[in-house]
């Protein structure tokens, strides 16, 4: 098979059945163009599965109003999409980025030679098709579905609202799984309430013993100070829930207890957390702290941490802790 007959496309991971189904349809109309040599035909299906893969693109942000764009809009909004999609292996090379954005005009030029040279037009003679037109339309064509769809994948893994439901109802998560879905998601950009809920999503999962999201989503954000990467939001959600349950009762463990300081003294000002966690604590059903605090391994863990905290929050720290103090303790 010539490089020119090769339309393989690679399924993105998380696409759904519908969606991938379509584009395939899209690529089998090309390949049977191509093997019949009807090269205004292999025009028009070049520039419609483009069509197809990048409203595909679009419907995954969510976007209702991406049916009624024309071909230009509906390109554009899904090379605009995937050209700042982050993930592992990825890259923000300039170079590339020159490279698929040339490619995105070639497939506008496709859609322009399609109306000049290609089918779907009751035209009297077939239009001719130069080589030159010819391979230069069918490669860049590929050349951006291939490059969307390998950058597709990271934009639905990364989706938040997916991601905080896998990690709630118990999807397994495998090593590197949730600290790629992070990077996928771009936390930097996401609002604060979105991110507040990712990380309870994420503190809830690790407290089951989930050793990867424990060791992905909370311990690398408890030892670092990065706040691009671990954004204050996304502290905040991790926070209450090392410390709380989903209907608001104490809920702390061994583990949680360990790295709980690393991720609130990594806020630049954690005072309202630190309010808001003692506020809650005289509220709460006096049976939880009861069995908390039998447990002298879990107070000890807090107050060996106070030194990750600046003065007055150290203080603030050391009042919260005291809340998980054993009777028997002997200071």
């Amino acid at each position: 098979m010539s490089s020119m007959d090769d339309v393989s496309l690679a399924r993105p991971e998380g696409i759904d059945e519908p969606a991938w189904t379509s584009i395939t349809k899209h690529r089998d109309r090309l390949k049977d163009a191509l093997l019949r040599s009807d090269r205004p035909h292999v025009l028009g299906c070049a520039k419609d599965l483009v069509e197809c893969v990048a409203r595909v693109v679009v419907s995954e942000l969510g976007d209702i109003t991406s049916e009624s764009d024309d071909f230009p809009t509906a390109l554009g909004k899904a090379h605009k999409t995937l050209k700042r999609q982050p993930g592992i292996d990825l890259t923000d090379d300039p170079s590339l980025q020159k490279l698929a954005q040339g490619a995105k005009n070639i497939a506008i030029a496709v859609n322009e030679f399609r109306n000049s040279r290609g089918t779907g037009h009751g035209r009297v003679r077939d239009p001719i098709v130069e080589d030159e037109v010819y391979e230069a339309s069918l490669m860049g064509a590929l050349l951006w579905v291939r490059w969307s769809l390998r950058r597709l994948e990271y934009l639905i893994r990364g989706m938040p609202n997916s991601l905080i439901r896998d990690l709630s109802e118990g999807a397994k998560f495998y090593r590197e799984d949730l600290a790629e879905r992070l990077v996928a998601a771009s936390l930097a950009n996401l609002e604060t309430d979105t991110l507040q809920r990712l990380g309870k999503a994420v503190g809830q999962r690790a407290k089951t013993g989930t050793f990867n999201v424990q060791e992905e989503g909370v311990e690398k954000c408890s030892e670092s100070s990065d706040l691009m990467q671990w954004p204050v939001g996304y502290r905040e959600g991790l926070a209450r829930s090392m410390f709380f349950s989903e209907n608001g009762r104490v809920q702390v463990t061994q583990w949680s207890s360990e790295y709980a300081a690393g991720v609130i003294s990594g806020i630049p000002d954690p005072e309202s957390i630190l309010d808001e966690m003692i506020s809650i604590l005289p509220n709460v059903d006096s049976s939880d702290l009861n069995s908390i605090n039998d447990d002298s391994i879990i107070y000890k863990r807090l107050i060996d941490s106070k030194d990750l905290f600046e003065e007055p929050y150290r203080s603030k720290w050391i009042e919260f802790a005291v809340r998980f103090k054993p009777s028997s303790h002997p200071f």
